[in-house]
């Protein structure tokens, strides 16, 4: 049975009644987002709140995390409210098609389901967190174009095949790649997932690979980028 709760250095994700569970992925996402100049964030479907928490440690702007599924929502209020920076966040059960805020974000980050309709499980939870029925990336991309502010940037992870569906789909093509980060589980294995970091300006794509392990410990640039995070880093 997984761990109830996951403790990092600066605060703990209670994780009991998500269907996503904390990730050595997602975390990895959360610490590559780099918030740069925006002055607010949005975390669409952002289940246990745990990049949201992330985002919250290293920037002091507000974040605003939607969420569609009533236990996540209500456990990502609890995460958040025990958090050291829970002035800064704030979480809406809404369906992110149905959201209408009163102003749009400078940063948008998605960490969104990816499986079709295949090997669905026996959770409910976990299927609606893994599976794009869902949110399906024609819905995602439809609403980040509506809710990123002009000169906003959205950060998205998916594996290698998907990443590919969502950045040629109609609704993308407007967007230039800022940012690129090609994640291997180790040297000589296979893209595992893909970041990518999105705006409407023209600009050189920064891309790198980072693994996660080599030899059967931590690869070094992984380390450093979990070391504000990680207990035992």
């Amino acid at each position: 049975m997984p761990n109830p709760y996951f403790k990092f250095k600066e605060f703990t994700i209670w994780q009991d009644s998500c269907g996503m569970k904390v990730t050595t992925d997602a975390c990895l996402f959360g610490a590559v987002i780099d918030p740069e100049r925006s002055k607010n964030a949005l975390d669409i479907g952002t289940g246990t709140g745990l990049l949201a928490l992330m985002l919250a440690q290293k920037s002091g702007i507000p974040i605003t995390g939607i969420e569609k599924n009533p236990d996540a929502c209500r456990q990502a209020k609890i995460n958040f409210q025990n958090a050291p920076w829970a002035n800064q966040l704030q979480v809406i059960e809404v369906d992110v098609m149905k959201f209408q805020p009163e102003k749009g974000f400078d940063l948008i980050i998605c960490n969104p389901p990816f499986f079709g309709h295949r090997m669905k499980g026996k959770s409910d939870a976990k299927n609606q967190a893994m599976f794009q029925e869902s949110l399906t990336l024609d819905t995602l991309a439809t609403s980040i174009i509506r809710l990123l502010n002009p000169n906003g940037t959205f950060w998205v992870m998916l594996p290698e095949h998907e990443m590919n569906l969502f950045t040629k789909s109609t609704q993308i093509q407007s967007f230039h790649v800022k940012q690129q980060v090609d994640i291997h589980n180790e040297n000589k294995s296979p893209i595992f997932r893909i970041i990518k970091a999105f705006s409407r300006e023209k600009v050189a794509t920064k891309h790198r690979l980072l693994c996660i392990r080599s030899d059967d410990d931590y690869t070094t640039d992984f380390t450093r980028l979990m070391q504000p995070y990680y207990l035992k880093l």
